[in-house]
């Protein structure tokens, strides 16, 4: 079996994607607020409040996921846009919307937060399925 890298270019602007539709995405014109809504309501105020850390942290977890659904893409032989968000959607839901669940449950974070960030994870998997499939 060959190994199936993804375009490494493609991989750093998507996670640079990732960012900007994330800064959009939790902006208080979008869902900022009401995603700061639920942390102060579930006591975690402290945790909302974003740190050039966690923007980091959020940069290289972007880039390993950005990577791996390549990877995948890749490896599925997928060579439509269609075919890209077929398995970026299986992989969001196998892997991604599924785990984040797991903080509803055993953390008892709010099901509006929940579909919040599970939301911005299912738009970003679309988006980096449609350009990863074409962008070899």
């Amino acid at each position: 079996m060959q190994v199936a890298h993804p375009n490494l270019l493609a991989v750093i602007i998507m996670a640079l994607v990732y960012m900007g539709i994330g800064g959009l995405w939790y902006s208080k014109g979008l869902f900022g607020k009401m995603w700061a809504e639920c942390c102060s309501h579930h006591g975690k105020e402290k945790e909302c409040a974003p740190s050039t850390k966690c923007y980091i942290g959020c940069l290289i977890v972007a880039f390993i996921t950005a990577y791996v659904l390549g990877f995948f893409i890749n490896m599925s032989q997928a060579v439509t846009t269609g075919e890209g968000i077929k398995v970026a959607l299986c992989a969001w839901i196998g892997f991604s919307a599924t785990t984040m669940f797991s903080g509803v449950i055993w953390g008892k974070k709010p099901l509006k937060a929940y579909f919040i960030d599970a939301g911005f994870t299912l738009v970003m998997f679309i988006i980096w399925g449609a350009i990863l499939t074409n962008w070899r």
